[in-house]
């Protein structure tokens, strides 16, 4: 939507975020796709942005077989459904995001989903950022969202999904195709690998996450 004041404000789970300067800034993608240069970065910022860096044939592949596990009805009539245009009409049978029914739930099952995750070129550029052998864990989600509804995954932090919580854990994310920030892209805190992890475990232990919950986080 456009604010009086000209600036355009996108939403997050219904809390709106200006699009200025004081909450977004552009990512650069990383100088290098291996070696001491990327792990500097990566210790440096506590992420590294790799938009090539696998095939794009291959991701594409993924999320068109991934989209025909849908009723076509979601898809805008003629259009292909690798695009995953949507047409305005919602589909939550056989059952909505999240259920063990859900087409996201089945995919992630499946031996193509596995392959894809398994990938060698994911394992190498997990062992240089964490120095060693990486085991796969068994948490991979796949999220999307509708057009239109204003929902996005929460704001949260991957140190604290395992239950003590450890630096020894790198999450990778994977857009499935160009996202553009009109459909929802992914965003990082900026130097939140920096927040001091004592004061962090005293907020969970307390519940205290109304801080994460209640203010828009980019």
């Amino acid at each position: 939507m456009e604010p009086k004041d000209g600036v355009k404000t996108y939403t997050s789970n219904g809390l709106p975020i200006p699009f200025s300067s004081t909450y977004f800034e552009q990512l650069e993608p990383a100088t290098a796709e291996a070696g001491p240069e990327l792990l500097a970065q990566y210790q440096r910022d506590g992420f590294v942005y790799l938009p090539s860096f696998l095939d794009r044939e291959l991701i594409l592949s993924i999320r068109e077989q991934y989209l025909k596990l849908f009723d076509p009805i979601i898809f805008k009539p003629g259009t292909p459904v690798v695009d995953g245009i949507f047409s305005g009409t919602f589909q939550f049978a056989p059952a909505q995001h999240g259920h063990k029914d859900h087409p996201a739930s089945q995919f992630v099952r499946s031996d193509m989903f596995k392959q894809f995750t398994g990938n060698p070129k994911l394992k190498s550029i997990a062992a240089l950022l964490l120095g060693g052998d990486v085991v796969e864990l068994q948490r991979k989600p796949l999220r999307h969202f509708y057009k239109g509804t204003h929902v996005a995954s929460k704001a949260h932090c991957d140190f604290t999904y395992l239950d003590d919580g450890t630096d020894r854990l790198l999450s990778i994310w994977i857009p499935l195709g160009d996202i553009s920030m009109e459909t929802g892209g992914l965003l990082y805190l900026k130097n939140s690998h920096k927040i001091d992890l004592g004061v962090l475990r005293q907020n969970i232990k307390e519940g205290d996450t109304e801080s994460v919950d209640s203010r828009p986080i980019a």
